[in-house]
């Protein structure tokens, strides 16, 4: 005959090994982070803007990931303008999805501040450890963001791919995609890195 304790341990045991595993502070987390650069700019113009094609790129990515879509996203961070109000570029990306979606977009982390940006994703995976996540930035810092979230081996981003995604999963660049928009970019298969 069992005792009481095994009898009430033994649900406890069952009850925690579906549990999703507990994080500790600095440990990767399960979410699935894409990671996109802003959009094409006005390089006529100075301080920010996007040009014609930048705009359309914007308008096309709530079909890649807002509701319904392949890769349909819950959090979205992106870098902030300077605070002269100029480099909107990456903000202004993500305002059509963001507008589709009913989010607000994050920008509380300073523009080169890559551990803050780990910081925030690993922060919303907490409450919502099955959401997906979206990072718009410029192309340069990319990689250091995919290094906040554990990956090795990061390559640069190619400088003219304004249609790239990177799929961060488990501390891994998982897949490189394209985000298809139609008459902007050419069909791709993604792939592993």
């Amino acid at each position: 005959m069992p005792s009481i304790a095994t009898t009430l341990l033994l649900p406890a045991l069952l009850l925690a090994r579906h549990a999703l595993p507990a994080r500790a502070d600095g440990e990767p987390f399960l979410n699935t982070v894409y990671l996109i650069r802003n959009a094409e700019t006005n390089t006529a113009a100075l301080g920010s803007g996007l040009s014609p094609a930048g705009r359309a790129r914007a308008a096309c990515l709530p079909r890649v990931f807002g509701p319904g879509g392949p890769m349909a996203v819950e959090y979205i961070i992106a870098e902030p303008p300077t605070a002269d109000g100029n480099k909107t570029e990456a903000l202004d990306t993500a305002a059509p999805l963001a507008a589709a979606l009913g989010l607000t977009i994050d920008t509380s982390c300073g523009r080169d501040d890559k551990d803050c940006v780990g910081e925030a994703l690993a922060a919303y995976a907490l409450d919502h450890p099955r959401a997906s996540m979206l990072v718009v930035w410029g192309a340069v810092k990319l990689p250091d963001i995919a290094e906040a979230l554990g990956a090795n081996n990061v390559p640069d981003w190619p400088a003219a791919w304004y249609d790239l995604i990177w799929t961060v999963q488990d501390t891994s660049i998982r897949a490189q995609s394209s985000e298809g928009c139609p008459g902007l970019d050419a069909p791709a298969a993604g792939g592993a890195l």
